[in-house]
């Protein structure tokens, strides 16, 4: 027997009428909960991006040998780390070897006391732009500094570079530049700049891959 096209038809419409119910009686109840439970939508949003207690997904193994910095002057990213710099530098603290103003020390025959950093060339801007004490703190050769004078920390190196290069630093506070150390899992750590550039030549030399993709036939 055949059932007629108008019964059809409402029975889908019926159908219908019966999920659309269903769904807005559950999200009613989910909304009721929601408002009972969290006061405001910004402490629902807090709770609902809280991490699980129940997670224990973690690089914190990774990193027990390491001691890592908090990053400063990331404004909107949460909390993430470099790692600590200054006690992997093999010439550090400067002052070991620097003990007296810089120019008596260039005026000092280089031939008979080799200095380790007279063979050093910047290639990172011309010279009405940069040299040594763009950088480097004379007064405190331990401290790097910036343009104005502020004494910088080596392992807060980055804030150095983010004085001229302000789109690759905010690219790096958000994790599109850059390298993660030990994986994705929190806390996150990341390369310093000069952890994959030179400072004083930071362009990488052009390089064939390693390995070059055969064409597809």
């Amino acid at each position: 027997m055949k059932i007629p096209s108008h019964k059809i038809i409402l029975s889908i419409k019926m159908l219908i009428l019966l999920l659309a119910s269903l769904i807005w009686a559950g999200c009613t109840g989910e909304d009721e909960h929601s408002q009972s439970t969290h006061h405001s939508l910004l402490e629902r949003l807090e709770h609902e991006s809280a991490p699980s207690p129940n997670t224990n997904l973690t690089i914190e193994t990774n990193m027990e040998n390491t001691q890592r910095i908090p990053v400063k002057d990331a404004a909107d990213v949460p909390q993430f780390y470099v790692l600590e710099r200054s006690s992997e530098i093999t010439k550090y603290p400067c002052t070991t070897c620097h003990n007296q103003p810089l120019a008596r020390m260039k005026a000092g025959p280089k031939a008979e006391n080799p200095r380790a950093h007279w063979d050093i060339v910047i290639q990172h801007a011309n010279a009405d732009v940069m040299n040594c004490l763009t950088c480097h703190n004379e007064g405190k050769i331990d401290q790097l500094q910036l343009l104005t004078g502020r004494e910088v920390s080596f392992e807060h190196s980055y804030q150095v570079c983010a004085q001229c290069h302000s789109r690759q630093f905010q690219d790096w506070t958000g994790g599109a530049h850059g390298k993660r150390i030990a994986g994705w899992a929190p806390p996150r750590v990341v390369n310093n700049c000069v952890d994959c550039h030179n400072p004083h030549q930071p362009a990488w030399e052009i390089r064939w891959p390693a390995h070059v993709s055969k064409p597809v036939k």
